[in-house]
């Protein structure tokens, strides 16, 4: 199954918003957001090799009980991390 189906299949019917809310690239920000400081914010990528804090993340469990749907070990999300920033050329 690819990618675009995977996320179809986990996410059709649900509130994305309120869903990736929940994850770390955005959460970094949330006090800026929710205090009106800031609209809008780079995205740091290193955020998207982490995975969310179950246990703060209403939206994750009122979907999805508590088991995060995207979840991947440690180890898998490092190596991701290595072979993402090796194709952009950012390790040696």
């Amino acid at each position: 199954m690819n990618s675009i189906d995977k996320a179809i299949e986990l996410f059709s019917g649900k509130e994305l918003v309120e869903i990736s809310h929940d994850y770390p690239e955005w959460k970094r920000y949330k006090e800026l957001f929710d205090k009106r400081i800031v609209s809008k914010q780079p995205i740091v990528i290193d955020d998207f090799f982490c995975n969310p804090d179950i246990n703060d993340s209403p939206a994750i469990k009122k979907y999805f009980g508590n088991t995060e749907p995207l979840y991947e070990d440690e180890e898998y999300l490092r190596e991701a991390k290595e072979f993402f920033f090796q194709g952009m050329g950012q390790y040696a």
